[in-house]
């Protein structure tokens, strides 16, 4: 979690040194992808991780609680 407060104008790479200090990225480009979900999902289910792990949230406008949030499938 990462509190508004601790970020003047936030966008993908403020918020990314926030998690990362050895991040050094000015920008972020999304990666447009029909297969995108399936690729993430597939990934995410058959390689096996020590450390981390990665994962896409979308939050809908209006969307305030955890729930609701955690509660998306589709975009």
């Amino acid at each position: 979690f990462i509190p508004a407060s601790a970020i003047d104008v936030p966008n993908p790479a403020k918020i990314a040194r926030c998690i990362c200090d050895d991040i050094t990225a000015d920008r972020f480009h999304p990666v447009l992808s029909l297969k995108g979900s399936e690729l993430v999902m597939s990934y995410d289910e058959h390689v096996l991780t020590h450390n981390f792990k990665f994962g896409v949230i979308y939050q809908r406008r209006g969307q305030t609680s955890e729930e609701e949030v955690f509660g998306n499938r589709k975009h």
